[in-house]
């Protein structure tokens, strides 16, 4: 990358080394995709050294780890780079396992990553691509801690419903020896001769308590994990919030003093780098201020309430149509049924489902959002249905993870913690949420709520 310095006297090639996002950039030859440059923090998080990788196959720098039959991130990665090729615009990945290789004193080994991948492509005046932006953010502490406390959570859930299997057992050996207590002295003698149905009762009662008594262990064991886990994700939120908050002010501040200083010495390319910087402070922040939420929602108890659903729902799309284009919005509000539930976690529900129902479809030329519920079995379902950019379902299981992202910030921002939170609230309501879509068709998203008996 050449380092290109304006009559302002910026050093881009300084601004980019050091930039605190990992960033690599390509040379659009496909199959080979050569590396150009890294910056600091790309090198640091890959364990390389530029003169190691540069002038390089991005593939034979970073290949899939042989031991790992299953990895695919080659073959997803070269697929994202085909397609900025072809289209010339961004695409982003959802979360790789892509493992990096180690060098240690026995040989290399490769150490397991996840990361939050998209490919930017840089376009000359002639729409031509001189250059592709490989953007990479390792989110493997965080990965791992959500499948552990899933993990743990399906052991609770999975535990609990073999003590529950077990009531009817307990029942029948209580009710034999209830049948026993109360019996004549002289039936007691019989049972006591013939001795079949008490060894029965004493044999079903010894292995059950057994039985019990294991699951009881096993069950204290994964509620230890979990409060373990827990304690380690509110140390991990905490130190976000408090280490990541100041240079994030930092960052955001300077920018402004940087513009404000200096902004008349600088060009259109050295102002939208600035803008860039803000933005994605801006973003950063926001992103940080959704996963606290998200964590606090975990823990937080329920207070459940009836709820006029209509009156909710009216109240949330008066306040989004203030922040839209009211005059491209049709809302259908069907009468809705009233439910069971926390005010504010509901609601909270309702304005992110809205939110994403506006800011999806707000490419078409009039966005069309229905809402309405209805009752079925001992559930009562809400739905929220848009005609906008929806989605491919075969990319489902990605939907309602954090920080999964099935649009590019190119094509609509976010930070992928919406629908994760949305998700977590109804499970806490022993509800479920899911969705229908299809790319450029609108999307249906649906979530129940049990009927109150």
């Amino acid at each position: 990358m050449q380092s290109t310095t304006a009559n302002n006297n910026i050093d881009y090639k300084l601004v980019f080394y050091t930039a605190p996002k990992l960033f690599l950039l390509l040379k659009p030859n496909s199959p080979e995709y050569t590396i150009l440059d890294a910056n600091d923090a790309y090198l640091n998080a890959t364990l390389t050294k530029r003169f190691e990788i540069m002038n390089k196959s991005l593939f034979d720098v970073f290949p899939d780890n042989p031991s790992d039959l299953k990895a695919n991130g080659v073959s997803n990665l070269r697929r994202s780079l085909n397609k900025v090729i072809e289209k010339k615009t961004p695409d982003s990945m959802p979360t790789q396992k892509y493992d990096i290789q180690v060098n240690t004193e026995s040989g290399i080994i490769f150490e397991e990553r996840y990361w939050d991948v998209s490919n930017t492509p840089v376009l000359n005046e002639k729409n031509e691509i001189l250059y592709i932006v490989h953007t990479a953010e390792d989110v493997t502490s965080t990965f791992k801690l959500e499948n552990k406390l899933k993990t743990i959570s399906n052991e609770i859930e999975e535990k609990s419903y073999l003590l529950k299997e077990n009531e009817e057992r307990i029942n029948a050996i209580l009710n034999a020896l209830l049948k026993y207590t109360t019996m004549d002295f002289s039936d007691k003698l019989k049972i006591t001769d013939k001795g079949d149905e008490l060894d029965a009762i004493v044999v079903g009662l010894n292995s059950l308590i057994e039985e019990l008594e294991n699951q009881i262990q096993l069950l204290k064991l994964s509620n230890d994990e979990l409060e373990y886990a827990n304690n380690e994700l509110d140390s991990f939120s905490y130190s976000i919030s408090h280490d990541l908050r100041a240079p994030l002010r930092a960052i955001n501040g300077y920018s402004q003093v940087l513009m404000e200083d200096y902004g008349h010495q600088l060009d259109e390319a050295g102002k939208n780098t600035i803008n860039v910087i803000v933005k994605n402070a801006i973003k950063m922040a926001a992103l940080i201020d959704d996963l606290l939420t998200f964590s606090r929602i975990g823990k937080q108890g329920l207070t459940k309430i009836a709820l006029n659903m209509n009156n909710m729902v009216k109240t949330i799309v008066n306040e989004l149509k203030n922040q839209a284009h009211a005059n491209t919005l049709e809302f259908i509000i069907n009468p809705l049924e009233e439910a069971q539930g926390d005010n504010s976690m509901l609601k909270q529900v309702i304005t992110n489902l809205l939110s994403n129902a506006i800011k999806y479809s707000s490419k078409k030329e009039k966005s069309i959002i229905e809402i309405g519920s209805f009752k079925k079995n001992t559930m009562l379902i809400f739905y929220v249905k848009d005609n906008g950019a929806g989605f491919d379902m075969k990319y489902y299981n990605k939907l309602f993870g954090v920080f999964q992202r099935l649009h590019s910030d190119y094509e609509f921002e976010g930070t992928g913690v919406g629908l994760a939170l949305v998700q977590r609230i109804i499970k806490k309501h022993q509800g479920e949420v899911w969705a229908e879509a299809e790319a450029e068709k609108g999307a249906t998203f649906y979530f129940s709520l049990p009927i109150k008996n």
